[in-house]
């Protein structure tokens, strides 16, 4: 007796070629970053060790700026007798670490002048003060003993600090390019807060 063999008709040949194919693949990759847990679908462990750091870069603090050469800027947030002063002119926006930092200057209608040179990282709503300026003092500058990260509504804030952020230092993606800045203090006109809130 005979066997007779005839080729394959076109879907079973397809589905043996991917058959072949699958069978060729290597075996799939877990994703690194999210893993099933066994207790149950839809749990879900983040695992923090796989996750890139961030890290600041180290800060140089700049020499005083020239007190005529600062901004004037009108700001909600601010004590009637208290005006706010920027050096626009030096605003420093480091594309790596995400940071904006500045000299930021409070005068007094007494005529006292304080400032603070400061980073602002608008990804999470924060402040950093690295040092304090008391242009009268001698030396002028003074490093902050504890200089941490604090959210810029918190009650050690001042509220300028949230209103700087949202209307003339972040914008969609973080950090605005400084041009952006210079032209929006200048302008005394924050961004339009329909298209960027």
């Amino acid at each position: 007796m005979s066997v007779v063999t005839r080729p394959l008709s076109f879907p079973l040949r397809a589905i043996g070629l991917a058959l072949c194919l699958l069978l060729s693949l290597p075996p799939a990759q877990a994703d690194p970053y999210v893993e099933e847990i066994e207790s149950g679908p839809g749990q879900f462990n983040y695992d923090e060790s796989r996750k890139t750091p961030w890290i600041e870069d180290e800060t140089e603090v700049p020499d005083l700026p020239e007190l005529e050469t600062l901004q004037p800027l009108r700001i909600t947030g601010l004590p009637p007798e208290l005006k706010l002063f920027l050096d626009t002119a030096r605003v420093n926006v480091n594309n790596k670490d995400g940071i904006v930092r500045l000299w930021v200057y409070l005068r007094s209608d007494q005529g006292a002048d304080n400032g603070t040179y400061e980073g602002y990282r608008c990804v999470t709503g924060e402040y950093k003060v690295y040092a304090y300026a008391t242009p009268r003092r001698d030396p002028p500058v003074t490093p902050a003993k504890r200089s941490v990260w604090r959210k810029a509504r918190d009650a050690v804030s001042r509220q300028y600090r949230q209103f700087l952020m949202n209307d003339y230092l972040c914008g969609l993606r973080g950090v605005r390019p400084p041009i952006e800045i210079q032209q929006a203090v200048r302008a005394g006109k924050p961004r339009d807060p329909l298209l960027y809130r």
